[in-house]
Formats: C-alpha cells, structure tokens, sequence
C-alpha cells in the first residue's frame, strides 16, 4: 500500500512570503520609528494637522453664521439644553404621579361613604335635577 502523502497547499508559499515581507517591513519601520528626527517629524505634522483642522473648523463656522447656520456647537448646546428639559420634564410628572397617587383614596376596595338621606321631596310636578335622576333618593 503506497505511502499516501498530504496533499499540496498551494497557497502555503503564498503565505510564506506573505509572512516574510510583514516580518521584514516591521523591523524597517521599528527602526526608523526609533529614530530621534522620526519622532520630530510625526510631532510636527501632528501639530500641523491640529492647526489645520482648528483653522477650517473657525472658517465653517463663520460661514455658517454668515449664512444663519447652526454650527456643530450649537447643535451640541441645543442638544444638551433639550436633555436638561426633558430631564426637568420627566421630573414634574413623577411628581405629578405621587401627588395624584396621594389624593386617591387609600383603597378602592372601601365603600364609598355614605350620602346624608334627602328629607326635602320635590313638588308632585316637579322634575329632578339632571345629576341626581339616577340616585332615587327620598
């Protein structure tokens, strides 16, 4: 019975270099990272960015205001006081709730207090009044 080898990867030296060549390029950049005048350069063009990014940030926003736009800012601030009144809001109705709960009675399983008896009757032709036509008090 014939020795039955694994079959071919035939990606496997495909990967090889791939892995080889990232091996290589990050002991290139850990060394020219390494270097003082790197370091200097990445610090510049990070302060260069910041100022850039600074100098278009002042130039939209005057556009906007120009143009009676809001800025991202604005939008910002709106978005807090929105937060700050809905918080205001959801406050009130708590306390609206306990005040409500409050004033109902303590348990609805109570009967409800009794009405005093009416002793005045009505004129024979008289009609009674519209609220207390279902009651039929004497």
């Amino acid at each position: 019975m014939p020795d039955r080898e694994r079959p071919r990867d035939p990606f496997q030296r495909f990967r090889e270099i791939v892995d080889s060549a990232e091996r290589e390029l990050n002991e290139l950049f850990a060394e020219r990272s390494a270097r003082d005048d790197a370091n200097k350069r990445r610090a510049r063009f990070s302060d260069f960015s910041l100022d850039a990014q600074k100098r278009i940030s002042e130039l939209w926003g005057r556009t906007f205001h120009g143009m009676n736009l809001p800025t991202r800012e604005d939008v910002v601030g709106l978005g807090k006081r929105i937060a700050e009144v809905e918080s205001a809001l959801a406050r009130i109705e708590t306390a609206l709730r306990d005040l409500a709960r409050s004033r109902e009675p303590a348990s609805r399983s109570e009967p409800p207090v009794a009405r005093v008896p009416r002793t005045r009757v009505p004129p024979a032709g008289a009609k009674p009044p519209s609220g207390r036509a279902a009651e039929g008090g004497t």
